[in-house]
């Protein structure tokens, strides 16, 4: 959910597609196709840039437009994803790859990727702090990250 546009954006894994949601409404107002099993999505309000992962990459779409404008490529399964706005940065943790890749807002390109428990399958990030969190399946535990979290 973008709070600043007060939409929503509801994944549907199936379709390999993305529902935008009108949050005044409760209507849907656009479906953006992300050629993948869409998982998770984040939304960064202030620039209005949602994050979606799905088979093996991150899409990112304009809030705007309801384009995807980039593709990333991180591990393998990418499931969750996260945004700390306060420092332009994207987590998305890949379940089968047991690691979470750092994202560079402004240039679309990761710039680290941690290794946390197994098969990490939600993350997120807090904005005041800049750390970030995995709960990781398989080992039964939650990682918590504060490298490169940091401006």
């Amino acid at each position: 959910m973008n709070p600043a546009t007060d939409t929503i954006y509801a994944v549907n894994v199936f379709g390999r597609d993305v529902s935008v949601v009108d949050g005044h409404t409760n209507k849907v107002t656009a479906t953006i196709n992300v050629g993948g099993a869409a998982l998770r999505a984040a939304a960064d309000p202030k620039t209005d840039t949602i994050y979606v992962t799905n088979a093996g990459s991150v899409q990112v779409i304009d809030g705007q437009t309801n384009k995807v404008t980039a593709t990333i490529g991180v591990g393998q399964t990418p499931a969750g994803v996260a945004v700390d706005q306060n420092i332009s940065k994207i987590f998305a943790a890949s379940a089968n790859s047991d690691s979470v890749s750092v994202i560079n807002e402004g240039t679309n390109r990761v710039t680290a990727t941690l290794g946390v428990g197994r098969e990490p399958l939600v993350v997120a990030a807090n904005p005041r702090t800049h750390v970030v969190y995995t709960a990781n399946f398989s080992s039964n535990t939650v990682s918590v990250i504060t490298r490169h979290c940091r401006t």
